[in-house]
């Protein structure tokens, strides 16, 4: 976009979600969760399902924070 200012935020916005992703899926099922509820965006994308894709969304927000908030002390 050529916004500096807003890139640096992005830039660190995602460097703090990757340690928050990792902490989150550290366990084989957790990740499995997480990569079945992405094949579910995919279909709900893919079959043009607004209400569908809106729901994983919800849901995969949800359990992502369950899964990071179950890891920290």
């Amino acid at each position: 976009s050529g916004n500096a200012v807003l890139a640096d935020i992005h830039e660190t916005l995602q460097s703090r979600l990757k340690r928050i992703r990792f902490l989150g899926n550290q366990e084989p099922t957790k990740w499995n969760e997480a990569v079945a509820e992405h094949e579910e965006m995919i279909a709900a994308l893919s079959q043009r399902q607004p209400d569908r894709l809106a729901e994983v969304l919800a849901r995969h927000m949800h359990n992502s924070w369950e899964r990071v908030k179950n890891t920290l002390p």
